[in-house]
């Protein structure tokens, strides 16, 4: 009895350590190396993008409104878990929603034409850690547009802001790293998170939550960092 409740407190004590450092990092940070959470296990989720149309310009997305990445296929509402892009009123770029907030149950207009896509920072050919990344609104152009929302810190302006015509990163040609609808096992950039709290459904498939941490996983499949934790992933929620 003594050994397994020594057993049951152990559990307990790495479970909430693994709580606790997995919400550590900043919305839009990137892995580099020697961070706590590489080499975590990561699962496919497979979230659309959609605003909620705060009514300024009805029926228009501007700089008013609130971005979504939409965790449950099923409805197009703004779901408890579903993760801001942009910021609304006092919660942050990167915060899930939750029962209690005021924009719980708002409608969801989708941004099928949506991409996720990098601007080269420094010359280098591909994706690297000092790149850019954006969610770009209109997946029709090459470069960064007004509204297109930034997921990483960029000359100094915050991840989760969103591009206007005067900023220096506007008119910027992009590469694209993924689009929307999320295709499970995206070829090379997919959404996916880490379980904290080991939760599951009862057909034993992960189930993403609040403790969870949602990440864009940059790698290539058959590479020892597919799938898990990496250099250069992005990290899309506190």
């Amino acid at each position: 009895m003594i050994k397994l409740m020594e057993a049951c407190l152990l559990g307990i004590l790495i479970l909430m350590l693994g709580l606790c450092s997995a919400a550590t990092f900043e919305f839009g940070s990137k892995v580099e190396v020697g961070d706590s959470d590489i080499g975590r296990l990561l699962y496919n989720c497979c979230p659309s993008v959609g605003f909620w149309d705060t009514q300024i310009n009805p029926g228009v997305y501007d700089q008013s409104d609130v971005v979504y990445l939409h965790m449950n296929p099923a409805d197009s509402v703004v779901d408890a878990n579903d993760v801001r892009l942009s910021s609304y009123n006092t919660l942050p770029a990167g915060s899930k929603v939750t029962s209690a907030d005021n924009d719980i149950n708002k409608p969801l207009t989708p941004l099928p034409g949506a991409k996720i896509v990098f601007l080269q920072m420094n010359g280098d050919p591909g994706y690297s850690l000092d790149d850019a990344v954006y969610l770009h609104i209109n997946g029709l152009t090459s470069s960064t547009q007004p509204n297109d929302i930034r997921l990483t810190k960029v000359s100094g302006m915050a991840a989760g802001t969103k591009v206007i015509n005067l900023h220096p990163d506007n008119n910027m040609p992009i590469n694209p790293l993924l689009g929307f609808p999320v295709p499970p096992g995206g070829p090379i950039a997919t959404i996916r998170f880490f379980n904290a709290n080991g939760n599951y459904n009862a057909a034993d498939v992960p189930v993403f939550d609040f403790p969870d941490v949602l990440y864009l996983d940059v790698s290539i499949p058959g590479t020892v960092a597919y799938g898990s934790v990496s250099v250069n992933d992005v990290r899309l929620s506190l």
